[in-house]
């Protein structure tokens, strides 16, 4: 009778092979349960990778597509938000004037002009919000306000216009303000840039620009005429209460043609965000079908693969058994 045998030596190399094997399809089998992908590409394309790559290049550049799409959509969203306040703002202010005039109470007069710089404090605030970590308004200096503080903006406001003696020279006063280059609104009030931002990525060889900033000149109407309002509270230049109503009646009409103009600009933002979550909605569909194609030639049987994993689990565990068992065999139990 003959029979074969092994040393210890030899029997525990023996096991640590087998665990290694086992170990190894252990974590196939648990890829495979886990992304629903078979583990051996290479067998199930026969060798021919390319459909596989163009798969994977096309669902990492959509990934990348919708990531782009969404931030722009967060922007873009968050403008409209700050337009459409705004717009309520002026609206609402434009028609409280327009139920004040000569003959009005002095304090409605008076609380509709001290409210002035707190709406014109308002909208400043809102021009100068940020949304995905970028300033909104400030063109390519997302990492910078928008606006200057109303206290800067009004101070230098009112150096410039000098004495006046009538509304008209309080208006063109701050009219001269506005188109001053060097010390108006360009370089005292606005503080981003004056580059347009980038144009926003649909596809490989498809963009579109969206490019309002707090220099837009539907803002600058806003501003403007705020700042007219503003001035009717301070008796340096509203010094009756007629020249006050004016100023107020004045600025309640630049309000309402700079709604006019909000309302133009927010359609084209409008235009543009419709945009965004079409391509977005194309990428989506793009991605689930290229996934679904990726399943249909890659995909497992889930139901086969759990067997086998479930099957392979045993195998590990009668090999650790076996491990363990050699581990503690010495002569004086074999001679008991």
């Amino acid at each position: 009778m003959s029979f074969n045998s092994i040393g210890d030596l030899a029997s525990n190399v023996m096991l640590n092979q087998a665990s290694t094997r086992v170990k190894r399809s252990l974590m196939q089998l648990s890829q495979e349960l886990t992304t629903g992908v078979t583990s051996d590409v290479r067998s199930t394309l026969r060798n021919d990778l390319t459909h596989q790559m163009d798969w994977e290049h096309r669902l990492l550049a959509n990934s990348v597509q919708d990531k782009t799409l969404s931030e722009a959509l967060v922007k873009i969203q968050a403008k409209q938000s700050v337009l459409g306040s705004i717009n309520d703002t002026i609206v609402s202010f434009a028609n409280s004037v327009e139920t004040t005039g000569i003959g009005s109470a002095v304090a409605s007069t008076n609380v509709l002009s001290k409210n002035a710089k707190t709406l014109l404090e308002q909208v400043v605030s809102q021009l100068n919000t940020r949304a995905a970590g970028q300033t909104l308004f400030a063109g390519t200096d997302t990492d910078l306000v928008s606006m200057a503080s109303v206290e800067d903006t009004m101070t230098s406001v009112k150096a410039s216009i000098g004495p006046v003696a009538t509304v008209d020279d309080v208006v063109q006063g701050v009219k001269d303000w506005m188109n001053d280059p060097v010390a108006g609104y360009q370089a005292i009030a606005y503080l981003g840039s004056t580059d347009d931002p980038s144009p926003i990525r649909l596809t490989s060889n498809r963009t579109i620009s969206e490019t309002s900033k707090a220099d837009h000149e539907a803002l600058q109407a806003v501003v403007e005429n705020l700042i007219l309002a503003t001035l009717s509270s301070d008796e340096t230049f509203a010094p009756s209460e007629i020249i006050q109503v004016d100023l107020l009646q004045t600025s309640s009409n630049g309000l309402r043609s700079a709604d006019a103009s909000l309302i133009e600009l927010r359609a084209s933002l409008g235009f543009v965000e419709a945009e965004l979550e079409r391509q977005k909605v194309k990428t989506s569909a793009e991605t689930s079908t290229l996934e679904q194609l990726r399943a249909n030639v890659l995909g497992i049987d889930e139901y086969e693969v759990a067997s086998k994993l479930q099957e392979t689990e045993l195998q590990l565990e009668k090999i650790y058994a076996m491990t363990a068992r050699s581990a503690r065999m010495s002569l004086l139990e074999y001679l008991q």
